[in-house]
């Protein structure tokens, strides 16, 4: 009896949503569905909800991901004028361009080299950067990067440039001129 109900139930369903499904034709009222389309349909329903499921776990993961990196981001921008440049620094007591990156992603309990080349190639190079990806500038036609520090949106980013300075906020475009190409690299965690 409960088998019956099942496939009554199954049977209204697909005759509903069968073209749609997967392109059959509607059956007449007076079919009885069989057992092969019975388990074609739930096949298909099954794969159409992981599918769901997929993209809804994605989103949740990109949500909190931008969430963790909004609150990482306004904690480094406490640094900006504040954090002197220290060759090979990784510490907010001072750091140099890759050492600020490298603390920046051990917050997020991310190990990265203090390279700002081996940085540039920890993750996926990206055309459409979001806040907190790596940005990384290299002279054009070369592999090796010679500066970076991390995208914060609206083509800014917060770096350590050199000797002398503070840790700063700048203009990724004006900083990288006409001599230089722009890598932007995202880490996922």
């Amino acid at each position: 009896m409960k088998r019956l109900s099942l496939l009554a139930i199954a049977t209204l369903i697909l005759s509903i949503f069968a073209p749609n499904i997967s392109g059959a034709s509607e059956p007449s009222p007076q079919e009885p569905l069989d057992s092969n389309s019975f388990i074609e349909f739930l096949i298909l329903y099954k794969a159409e909800q992981t599918l769901l499921q997929q993209q809804y776990e994605e989103f949740e993961a990109a949500q909190l991901r931008s969430s963790q990196m909004t609150t990482r981001i306004n904690q480094l921008k406490q640094h900006v004028g504040n954090t002197w440049y220290v060759f090979s620094g990784t510490t907010p007591d001072g750091w140099d361009c890759s050492g600020l990156v490298m603390w920046f992603y051990s917050e997020l309990q991310i190990e990265l080299e203090h390279s700002v080349t081996a940085q540039m190639h920890s993750g996926e190079i990206v055309d459409e950067p979001m806040p907190g990806d790596i940005v990384a500038f290299k002279h054009n036609g070369s592999s090796v990067g010679y500066h970076n520090g991390l995208y914060i949106g609206n083509d800014l980013f917060i770096h350590s440039p050199r000797v002398g300075t503070r840790t700063k906020l700048s203009s990724v475009s004006e900083y990288a001129g006409k001599h230089s190409e722009i890598v932007f690299t995202r880490i996922d965690f």
